[in-house]
């Protein structure tokens, strides 16, 4: 269902009444809704000889801010209240302040608007209060004055359209508006977001206070790092203005390496405002990794918990680094991010995405979406799931290795020089950490394939120094045999080498 969520905004959609969020209510109405349903009837596929009857359950719908505003049917920013989930209020608008009117926040110390830092400040609104509004706007649609709905919308920040989702009463005991949804760390932090944002207002203030190009200095920089790559490169300089222009997937890769240039040109504790503010991004997006490993419960939540601390703490920095006016929706999603579900983003179900449309290229109307498309998603996910490409497999060039069987007391040893384990992709001559606090390093030399399991013939490190940040290896000659019985495996971004033996890796 969150697949089909984000995928469903498409232009023949838009023209459906109700829209996006009218087809995103049919598609649940159909889902959870009657006898017939998938959640209560379920679809039975032949996976075995009798079939098994596959159900659904609602969790959540995670997308990013556009698609929840098309699927809820709410204003956005366009509102005084832009948030589905809170009560915080837009900020200051230029047509207001050149007219001299005070903000709203300004008025009352109890209205807060998207710059605020504290969620206990925010107002969190229940589905009880969302429905409520949605009643209210029902029935200020009867009034005769069409400028009251008019403007109870525009102060609410909801649209009134009883075809939508938010107005299907059958639904209200299975989607919950307020807790039935999660905003999406992706699009928050790297597509399109606070990451490559923030990026370039730091290099604009470097120029600005020191006549730097920063991109020159990171790519001088990065020259001595491992592994090389693009982020920063002159085509990327020249493409980029208020966004530094690259993939997700590349920001997240490459922002350690700026996150060490700043780190030796200001320290770690910078009295720049807007050097702070940037250190702290990185720092959430360092957790941000974390938290999407299979961590223990307990340390789950040990990174949570920072990551609420954190969050906090850079919206507070980046206001007094770049002002009120300067802050996004996206800063405040961070709030509710945390809260809700921080472990899930779109990262796989952007990839399935071709997939789900697939689905769907053959269904002319809405009303056949629900199903037809459901029930052919379901049947490609047991394709995928019969030959799933994410599982841990040694690579395709591999040989005997019956010495290291008989030692091990093994059936079938394998050895190749590459390896996909627990959707990680591993090579000979990689550097990895074995635990989330970083203090079990190796080299790997190879990848081994032990009877059904997996191990790594490695080279371990040995501490020597280093911080939260980065820290010094040095490698010893002598070769182990590493299982890797359930282990969680935590590459390294950058590595270099200050000699034949010893090298720097940044975490």
């Amino acid at each position: 269902m969150r697949a089909f969520a984000l995928t469903l905004k498409n232009k023949w959609m838009e023209k459906v009444k109700g829209g996006v969020s009218g087809v995103t209510r049919r598609i649940l109405r159909d889902a959870f809704c009657g006898e017939k349903s998938v959640a209560i009837a379920g679809v039975k596929l032949p996976l075995t000889a009798s079939g098994v009857t596959v159900k659904i359950l609602f969790e959540t719908i995670i997308a990013d801010e556009d698609a929840l505003n098309a699927m809820f049917f709410t204003k956005g920013a366009s509102g005084v209240l832009p948030c589905l989930a809170c009560n915080v209020v837009a900020k200051e608008k230029d047509k207001d302040r050149n007219r001299g009117i005070a903000p709203l926040a300004d008025r009352d110390p109890e209205i807060v608007d998207i710059s605020c830092h504290d969620v206990r400040l925010i107002g969190m609104r229940s589905d009880a209060d969302v429905w409520a509004i949605c009643d209210e706007l029902e029935e200020a649609s009867r009034h005769p004055n069409k400028e009251v709905l008019e403007e109870l919308e525009c102060c609410t920040g909801l649209k009134l359209d009883l075809d939508t989702l938010l107005f299907d009463k059958e639904l209200r005991r299975h989607v919950g508006p307020a807790r039935g949804f999660t905003v999406d760390p992706m699009h928050i932090l790297f597509a399109n977001g606070l990451l490559g944002w923030e990026m370039m207002l730091f290099v604009e203030q470097l120029k600005e206070d020191h006549g730097s190009n920063a991109f020159v200095d990171l790519r001088a920089f990065g020259e001595n790092w491992k592994p090389k790559i693009i982020l920063f490169s002159k085509t990327r300089e020249k493409s980029s203005t208020t966004q530094l222009k690259a993939g997700a997937s590349e920001l997240l890769g490459g922002y350690p390496l700026m996150h060490r240039f700043i780190l030796e040109a200001y320290g770690a504790n910078p009295e720049e405002l807007h050097v702070r503010s940037i250190l702290l991004l990185f720092e959430i997006c360092d957790d941000f990794r974390l938290v999407n490993k299979h961590l223990p419960d307990a340390e789950k939540e040990q990174v949570r918990n920072h990551l609420r601390g954190l969050v906090r703490e850079y919206l507070l920095a980046f206001k007094a680094a770049h002002g009120a006016a300067t802050m996004r929706p996206k800063h405040h999603q961070l709030l509710h991010w945390v809260e809700q579900h921080p472990q899930l983003s779109c990262f796989c179900l952007e990839r399935k995405h071709i997939t789900a449309k697939y689905c769907v290229s053959n269904t002319k109307t809405p009303e056949h979406v629900a199903k037809g498309g459901l029930y052919r998603m379901m049947n490609q996910q047991v394709r995928m799931l019969e030959h799933p490409g994410w599982g841990s497999a040694l690579g395709e060039r591999t040989n005997d290795y019956p010495e290291v069987a008989g030692l091990l007391g093994a059936g079938t040893v394998l050895i190749a020089r590459d390896m996909r384990y627990k959707g990680v992709a591993m090579k000979n001559g990689d550097h990895v950490f074995m635990d989330a606090a970083k203090t079990y390093f190796i080299v790997i030399v190879a990848c081994l394939g032990i009877d059904d399991k997996f191990g790594l013939v490695v080279r371990r490190g040995q501490y020597v120094s280093g911080s939260q940040f980065a820290s010094i290896w040095d490698i010893g000659p002598q070769l182990q045999i590493l299982h890797l019985d359930d282990a969680n495996v935590f590459p390294s971004a950058f590595t270099k080498y200050l000699s034949s033996d010893r090298l720097e890796v940044l975490h």
